[in-house]
């Protein structure tokens, strides 16, 4: 007789173009599927993307709905419902507003909840990821730190105690760089570069302000100084801090030296194309795209914010700077595009450290999770086995 899998919901705030989005279509990619059976719903609706798209042909199913404030009890009535239509064994919620309202919607479906915290705590948003705390605690969620930064951030600001909180780091689809064409590798950089002929430099995320990209920018101005023809691009969707980042370019006169690529579906191949990647950030969770830059073989400057450097050891597999100290990005760009033998060592060793994010692992761990947390006493729909 056939057993039956487990239903799982996962619920995110949207689908739109950023790490925690990015998780989905590698999860679902390398899920068991002979024992689970996994539907997607997003809280908001966006512009069709390339993860979007990969999210529908791999679910089971994939709903989108229009965005809420954060508490709506319209909307965690409505979760409620989908949740008992579909009949669903568990409940995965990533983000602040699915972890708040997932989590409220599945105490009252009478359904285990994991809640994955993706970033550290962020003062624009200090009250709301203390609603977030206090919803998670009281629904007794399973929340999953993507980092010991993150889940330390959680305990000293909001309460969530270790007991209540595993560490999963994230992990990328490391066959994906594996197969990259050397084509399009070059097409990328060709692209990137504009015309120069000098070294690539690349930056990857939304341009929002706790990505730091201004101190980038203003690190350009050191690194055009000895690398003339050596170009710094940003791949990345607009957004609030894209008006900082354009003002201090046409501030340093580097039009020609900084280019914003904007969104790109290609951000595997830009990476294996560049001779450094950089991490100006402000703050971060555990960031795909370090893991992403060391599968390419491409070396790593990052800032020593959040989770980073329970991946980046400094000197060794990358090099760290202080967050907001463009010199020190500067000087550490300049060092890894002048020393060839550093540059080797560091794509090396960062190669080496990224076996361990391979997201077989990593989906497995995440399926144990489902388990344990099944196989414990507490809210689940009426016939539920313990499996």
């Amino acid at each position: 007789m056939e057993t039956e899998r487990i239903r799982v919901l996962t619920i995110i705030d949207s689908l739109r173009v950023g790490g925690a989005e990015a998780l989905l279509p590698t999860f679902l990619r390398h899920v068991d599927r002979t024992r689970f059976d996994v539907h997607v719903l997003s809280l908001s609706t966006v512009a069709p993307n390339h993860i979007q798209e990969a999210i529908a042909e791999s679910s089971s199913s994939l709903t989108q709905w229009q965005a809420r404030r954060l508490l709506n009890v319209a909307r965690i009535r409505a979760l409620a419902r989908e949740i008992e239509s579909k009949n669903v064994d568990i409940v995965h919620s990533h983000l602040l507003y699915s972890n708040v309202q997932a989590a409220l919607a599945a105490r009252l479906a009478r359904r285990p909840i994991v809640s994955t915290l993706h970033n550290v705590h962020q003062h624009n948003r200090f009250l709301k990821r203390k609603i977030e705390s206090a919803v998670l605690r009281a629904a007794n969620a399973r929340a999953l730190a993507v980092s010991y930064g993150v889940r330390q951030s959680y305990r000293v600001r909001f309460g969530l105690s270790d007991q209540q909180t595993t560490v999963v780091p994230n992990a990328i689809d490391l066959s994906r760089f594996a197969e990259l064409d050397a084509a399009d590798i070059s097409r990328a950089r060709n692209e990137a570069l504009g015309g120069s002929c000098g070294p690539l430099v690349i930056a990857v995320g939304r341009i929002v302000v706790q990505k730091g990209f201004p101190d980038l920018v203003r690190a350009a101005a050191t690194v055009h100084e000895q690398f003339p023809d050596a170009r710094i691009a940003i791949a990345g969707r607009g957004a609030a801090g894209l008006p900082d980042v354009e003002r201090e370019i046409e501030r340093l006169g580097l039009s020609n030296v900084v280019r914003i690529l904007g969104q790109r579906s290609d951000v595997s191949q830009l990476l294996a194309a560049a001779d450094v990647f950089v991490s100006p950030s402000l703050s971060e969770g555990a960031p795909l795209t370090h893991l992403e830059a060391m599968a390419a073989g491409t070396p790593v400057v990052a800032t020593s914010v959040g989770g980073v450097p329970e991946i980046i050891r400094d000197g060794e597999n990358g090099l760290l700077v202080p967050p907001g100290d463009d010199q020190e990005l500067a000087r550490a760009i300049v060092k890894v595009l002048s020393d060839g033998t550093l540059s080797g060592k560091l794509a090396e060793h960062g190669r080496e450290t990224v076996q361990a994010f391979g997201a077989e692992t990593w989906a497995r761990r995440i399926e144990d999770q489902y388990v344990r947390l099944l196989q414990q006493p507490g809210p689940r729909r009426p016939g539920t086995v313990k499996r």
